[in-house]
């Protein structure tokens, strides 16, 4: 199948931080969730898929097209939920989706009026009204309308309430049901990624430690617990953090076809284990 949104060799730099050399490619139907600490690099990602930043180097193709050679196409294709919206603060809801709407060729204003009744907004108030967590649900409700193949969403549920963030993480299932549409999503919380997401990629200072579907993650690695006598015996390259308290120590180990033999009958971890480790190295209590 082709790639919905393939990624090659992203690199952008600017103000002392750099995103450096990132690769991945979704298919359509599938929930890609971005985490990282906060600096890690998941905004400016987003951002220069979107071409709000063009990359230094690399590549951004969306339905087969370009961003570089077909910005314009590349723009419609997308919807974004970002940290700042664009919306006029004077008007109404529904004058500046009825106004950005003409730049989306296959924008509908009932799916705008439906989804603004789902998520509680009236299309009448004024935008500099709105509280920051229903901006964010008129930025959802103005994608939703634009009808793209892909949905990029920078920490779309910050700021919301926990009942929304549960409608709001329905909505991206029911976006991708058909099988013909994907969503990109950064978060900080790891019950969004265990809950919605199908492959997930972990960036640490600009670089990207990895992509991969979210159900052959947990079993890349396992959890060994003994003395830090015991875990510093093992080579270096195998360990990607560990933690030693006054009574015990652990450490998460990367499996490899090196050592798997030694780790058959070692339990998994979950998913907020593996990315406490990967995210603090070695901890001491």
């Amino acid at each position: 199948m082709t790639p919905l949104l393939e990624v090659k060799g992203i690199c952008k730099s600017f103000g002392g931080f750099s995103l450096q050399n990132i690769s991945f490619s979704l298919e359509p139907g599938f929930i890609l969730g971005i985490i990282g600490e906060n600096g890690s690099g998941k905004t400016t990602l987003l951002r220069t898929l979107l071409h709000l930043y063009r990359p230094d180097a690399g590549t951004v193709t969306v339905d087969g097209s370009s961003a570089a050679d077909n910005e314009p196409f590349v723009r419609q294709r997308i919807g974004a939920v970002l940290e700042q919206d664009f919306f006029e603060d004077r008007w109404s809801a529904a004058k500046n989706a009825a106004c950005f709407g003409k730049f989306y060729p296959d924008f509908r204003f009932s799916v705008f009026q439906e989804s603004c009744r789902r998520f509680e907004i009236s299309p009448d108030q004024k935008v500099k009204n709105l509280s920051r967590g229903a901006r964010r649900k008129l930025q959802f409700a103005f994608a939703l309308a634009c009808r793209p193949s892909l949905y990029l969403m920078d920490e779309p549920a910050d700021g919301l309430d926990p009942g929304f963030r549960r409608s709001l993480l329905s909505c991206m299932q029911e976006i991708v049901e058909s099988g013909q549409r994907s969503v990109v999503f950064s978060t900080h919380l790891i019950s969004d990624l265990d809950r919605i997401a199908d492959y997930i990629l972990m960036l640490k200072d600009g670089r990207m430690q990895f992509f991969l579907d979210k159900e052959s993650l947990c079993s890349r690695f396992c959890l060994l617990r003994g003395t830090r006598e015991e875990l510093n015996a093992l080579p270096e390259a195998w360990i990607m953090g560990q933690k030693h308290g006054e009574y015990h120590s652990e450490a998460l180990i990367l499996i490899t076809e090196e050592n798997r033999r030694h780790f058959q009958r070692v339990p998994h971890p979950d998913l907020s284990t593996v990315f406490y480790y990967l995210e603090r190295g070695t901890v001491s209590c």
